[in-house]
């Protein structure tokens, strides 16, 4: 699975699966939604079945936009409560909800999963989650198994970020893979 950044939205647009975030709203009605494509909070405002998603941590609606791409939205929870953890939680969340359907290409608004403020410190929390959650064990399998999609793109409107976000992307991968690396030592020397 290759992972990149759009700051052009040329890879937001042509995604055929488009993950977002949405808060759950203090008073308990409706989700506040800090995406950066507005032309989607309006479709999903217009969807029906979105007047009951209460945008729970973990819970994931999804709906086809009038372009015909699947839209999830993935429930964080209260904003105030959706720290460092949440996001990764949620980043998760929206990987396993794509990660056995069918699709050339993933996008991922990282604006709406922004529950940290700074949205260096969110890239970084969701490459970590991405390549963390998208481990599996599969050193002595002949066969490996392969993503259905073949890459996923982090969208980020803010172009403020740019210099800074291949930094931050080495950075938290090279964590990631390294947690996934002791994995595999782990898991190797429990099936000797």
């Amino acid at each position: 699975m290759k992972i990149h950044l759009d700051f052009d939205s040329k890879h937001w647009d042509n995604a055929q699966a488009k993950l977002l975030g949405a808060y759950n709203a203090k008073s308990g009605k409706g989700v506040l939604l800090s995406w950066s494509d507005k032309e989607l909070a309006k479709e999903f405002t217009n969807v029906k079945a979105a007047a009951n998603f209460k945008a729970a941590a973990g819970s994931v609606f999804h709906f086809t936009s009038s372009n015909g791409e699947t839209i999830k939205v993935i429930g964080m929870g209260e904003k105030s409560k959706a720290k460092a953890e949440g996001v990764r939680r949620a980043i998760a969340t929206a990987y396993k909800s794509v990660a056995g359907e069918k699709y050339d290409s993933v996008a991922l608004d990282l604006a709406s999963f922004n529950a940290v403020g700074n949205l260096g410190n969110c890239l970084e929390l969701a490459n970590e989650a991405l390549i963390l959650t998208s481990y599996k064990f599969e050193n002595h399998k002949s066969e490996k198994t392969k993503n259905s999609f073949k890459e996923f793109c982090f969208y980020i409107a803010d172009k403020k970020i740019k210099r800074s976000a291949d930094k931050i992307i080495e950075k938290s991968t090279n964590l990631a893979e390294s947690v996934n690396y002791a994995r595999d030592l782990v898991l190797s020397l429990i099936h000797i």
